[in-house]
């Protein structure tokens, strides 16, 4: 006994523009497929969408991913540098404080060598000196700057 023809296919009915019909036979001539098999054509037009679409989504992944890499190298970057340029003001910070805790101790200790009570303040009395002394830190400052900026 022969078995009866089974295939798993439906049968459909399509109306499409001439131009997609053209395109079918022309795709179905590049691809060494039967001149009347618009309909494996289609079908191979289908599996080659699905196959672009999932790659497409796969790219989309990977683009993702790769965007995410980059900005968290950037961003340890950055903390790399802000950190260090944060030691450097600590640094500077820390021994600006320790030479004026030292001139304190001086000052509070020349004051008790001299039996000092009472003191006339800056704003009681500004010594000429004291405008000499000003001026000297800020040009020393400004210096500084000058020199770090051109490194």
């Amino acid at each position: 006994m022969v078995a009866p023809y089974t295939h798993n296919k439906k049968q459909f009915r399509y109306r499409i523009e001439p131009d997609s019909d053209q395109y079918l036979k022309d795709y179905a001539a590049a691809n060494n497929l039967p001149l009347e098999s618009a309909s494996l054509a289609l079908e191979l037009i289908i599996k080659e969408h699905k196959q672009l679409t999932s790659e497409k989504a796969n790219m989309n992944l990977m683009s993702q991913a790769i965007s995410h890499n980059v900005t968290t190298s950037v961003q340890e970057m950055i903390e790399a540098g802000v950190a260090k340029e944060v030691n450097k003001i600590r640094l500077g910070t820390n021994n600006t404080d320790r030479n004026t805790q030292k001139l304190i101790e001086l000052v509070q200790g020349l004051l008790q060598l001299q039996n000092i009570d009472h003191i006339m303040t800056t704003d009681m009395n500004t010594p000429p000196f004291l405008k000499q002394v000003d001026e000297l830190i800020e040009s020393r400052i400004t210096e500084q700057k000058q020199r770090k900026d051109n490194q």
